[in-house]
């Protein structure tokens, strides 16, 4: 038996353009709201004055514009043509996927402008956040401690949110803000019409105004920032759902991706506000593992639950809970470290700065999002409980088939991550760093068969993923490759090569 062909569809492909489509499309209206607010110079200036408040944001509105061209006078066409010319169905539906993949690139290319503007202007501050976000990026692909999707996936995952995740996020909230503003500015304006004796409605009006702009901001940034983020966890599912397995791995996309919003967002803030250290130290240390990050992984749970789900009409309902998750948290975190902030000054005064700073910010953080901490930590302990035991049915399954891939010796070392450890550094002691990257393949592909051989018992197979007879030819090659590296006795017991 070969290779699984994947079925000639790009129906995939199909839903990833539509997601960029909806993206670009919401900024798009967002874009023209803006331009119909009421102008607050009567002069009136450029874009009515929202692209004064960052550079950057007249060359995302333009690029915005300039893509929307490009796809419907450019690829569009171009795809309709080839796509129709092409006699061989396995050709088509090939040119399909990239004009598919190539319109949603040049779609979501704007949202590029504001997060590279920020962090690329800012190198000092991006390589002051670097470290700390690595060790963050290493311990999230550390928790799948069974098969473990390639660290690619989760490298395009930290990207989308770094940039494109960041940049639709950012820019929805600059515009939404700017537009909000527009529309409630007029109750200042008309307590001011009144007069000066009317200073206390001139006061009323001004803290009204700032609380609904302030709430309004709250919502675009929980809103618009979790679909950006959620967008990309969805894109790393369409394109790599073969690698897949539960919950586990879409936690693990999901805090990729929340780590990349994470690190754009405190270069950007580091820039453009006051108290450096204060956000350095909340964003990159206390709140590393949480705000973003707790949000999006409670995303990619949902997309690891829809892997699971036969019934494709009950497909949306977890993504959807999801979703509604993340944006509730951002929103009540938000909200809630407002609120915390004043009412910290009426219940503690005046602390000392150190206090402060170590003290009361982390314990209003966490108890602000540590319940969607607790939440994925739980979710991602649960879904590793059902990986051990599925793999030890699995792998005990395929040692009695007497194929060779796996043998009674190796099951209980496959299903304690420790030993696998342990093991390869004995063998990096003893073989160098060949015999170490052998060893850590041949477990990495023992794994993947096991769990393969899951999602077949349960209906659940990706037709793009290799089946069980090409994963036991690896294995074996592997093996037999292995069996060339200088192993001792006591490591020669745990990977038995077929004769």
């Amino acid at each position: 038996m070969s290779h699984q062909v994947a079925p000639r569809t790009d129906r995939r492909t199909r839903w990833v353009m539509l997601i960029a489509v909806l993206l670009s499309a919401a900024m798009a209206v967002q874009v023209l709201i803006n331009l119909a607010s009421p102008k607050v110079d009567p002069a009136g200036t450029s874009l009515n004055g929202t692209m004064s408040l960052l550079p950057a944001l007249s060359v995302a509105f333009w690029w915005l514009v300039t893509s929307w061209i490009v796809v419907l006078a450019v690829l569009v066409p171009l795809a309709v043509g080839r796509v129709r010319t092409s006699r061989d169905p396995g050709e088509r539906v090939r040119r399909a996927r990239f004009f598919h993949l190539a319109i949603a690139a040049v779609l979501v290319s704007p949202f590029c402008v504001y997060p590279v503007n920020s962090m690329f202007g800012h190198v000092p501050l991006l390589l002051l956040c670097l470290p700390t976000t690595a060790f963050g990026l290493w311990t999230v692909h550390r928790m799948q401690r069974h098969r473990r999707m390639p660290f690619r996936i989760a490298l395009f995952g930290f990207g989308w949110g770094a940039l494109i995740a960041f940049g639709f996020g950012g820019l929805m909230n600059v515009w939404t803000g700017d537009t909000v503003n527009r529309f409630l500015l007029h109750r200042v304006t008309d307590a001011i019409d009144v007069g000066l004796d009317n200073f206390q409605g001139l006061i009323k009006a001004t803290q009204e105004t700032q609380h609904d702009v302030m709430s309004a901001g709250f919502l675009s940034a929980g809103v618009g920032e979790e679909l950006g983020k959620g967008a990309g966890v969805a894109i790393v599912y369409l394109l790599c759902r073969r690698h897949f397995d539960n919950v586990v791995s879409g936690i693990v996309v999901g805090a990729a991706v929340g780590l990349g919003f994470n690190l754009a967002e405190t270069v950007d803030y580091l820039a453009t506000t006051a108290g450096g250290a204060s956000q350095y130290w909340a964003r990159q240390y206390v709140g590393l593992m949480g705000t973003h990050v707790a949000f999006t992984a409670l995303v990619g749970a949902g997309f690891g639950v829809v892997r699971q789900l036969g019934d494709p009409r009950r497909r949306w309902l977890p993504v959807a809970c999801a979703l509604v998750a993340a944006i509730g948290g951002h929103f009540t975190f938000d909200a809630g470290t407002r609120v915390y902030t004043t009412l910290s000054a009426e219940w503690f005064g005046s602390p000392n700065d150190y206090v402060s700073v170590l003290v009361l910010q982390p314990l209003g953080m966490i108890v602000l999002f540590g319940p969607f901490v607790v939440m994925y930590v739980l979710l991602l302990r649960r879904g590793l409980r059902d990986q051990l035991a599925a793999l030890r049915v699995e792998l005990a399954a395929e040692a009695n088939t007497g194929f060779g891939a796996v043998t009674p010796a190796e099951v209980s070392l496959l299903l304690r991550p420790g030993m696998r450890w342990w093991l390869r550094f004995r063998t990096f002691r003893s073989g160098g760093t060949g015999a170490y990257r052998a060893l850590a393949r041949l477990h990495a592909a023992q794994l993947d068969l096991g769990m393969q051989r899951w999602h077949r018992s349960r209906s659940e197979v990706d037709p793009g993923a290799p089946d069980e007879t090409v994963l036991r030819r690896r294995v074996l090659e592997l093996k037999h490759q292995l069996a060339t590296v200088a192993l001792s006795p006591q490591q020669q017991s745990f990977v038995e090569v077929p004769a």
